[in-house]
């Protein structure tokens, strides 16, 4: 059975990385939502779509739709996100799915409401390598996790002209929020330190303290060329 979805949001993103792979598996892309108009022309052209509309309720209105995609900021996933579950939609967003933690559990609410999956874009907790990592550390050989260190850097001034940093916060540093909670366990306390040289180069050092009474510590940054580093203390 073909998957008929409507999409949210013809960035870069989307257009590149995410609509591409959609597309390989039995899926058709019956119409797609852009407050750019030339952006929104590009990606029907490149996807074989004629449905574009520049207004999120007329693709919400769209007949025969199955589900929701987008790609767009933290307030609209919010909002959107909301308006076509609402419609009893279900929804992929990619993330975070709101600024914040109060506007995700309103996303939660919504879903269970409306009874249909809300699926979100924390892909690292997916990854083989992060899988294999969770299942040696709850197989218990080692013993019970007592610590978690982190290391994950970006390139040097990456965000010098975004000197307030959300894109670092909320399309790279939120991966690693969710993926300590996978590692370890539910986060029950964080406190954070940070460094400061010119615009665009930060340092953070963040303290977590986990349910399960582990501790643990995670430094990022924009002050290098891209790595990340994860050791689990047992």
């Amino acid at each position: 059975m073909t998957m008929k979805i409507g999409w949210i949001g013809c960035g870069i993103h989307a257009t590149q990385m995410l609509l591409p792979q959609l597309v390989r598996h039995d899926v058709q892309l019956i119409g797609l939502c852009d407050i750019d108009g030339a952006r929104l022309k590009s990606a029907g052209r490149q996807f074989g779509v004629t449905n574009l509309v520049t207004d999120v309720e007329d693709l919400l209105r769209t007949p025969g739709l199955d589900a929701i995609g987008m790609a767009v900021g933290p307030d609209q996933h919010l909002a959107f996100g909301k308006a076509a579950l609402e419609r009893g939609l279900p929804v992929f967003m990619e993330k975070p799915p709101s600024g914040s933690a109060a506007g995700a559990r309103e996303l939660l609410a919504a879903s269970e409401k409306a009874r249909k999956p809300l699926l979100l874009g924390f892909m690292k907790r997916y990854s083989i390598g992060n899988r294999m990592a969770a299942n040696i550390v709850r197989s218990g050989r080692f013993g019970e996790v007592m610590g978690l260190t982190g290391y994950y850097m970006t390139a040097p001034g990456y965000f010098a002209g975004n000197v307030d940093y959300t894109g670092f916060f909320l399309h790279h540093c939120v991966h690693y929020m969710d993926l300590v909670s996978f590692l370890v366990s539910p986060v029950r306390a964080i406190t954070a330190r940070k460094v400061e040289k010119t615009p665009g180069r930060v340092l953070f050092h963040v303290g977590f303290e986990f349910e399960c009474g582990a501790i643990g510590n995670i430094a990022m940054g924009t002050i290098q060329s891209a790595e990340r580093r994860w050791s689990v203390l047992s």
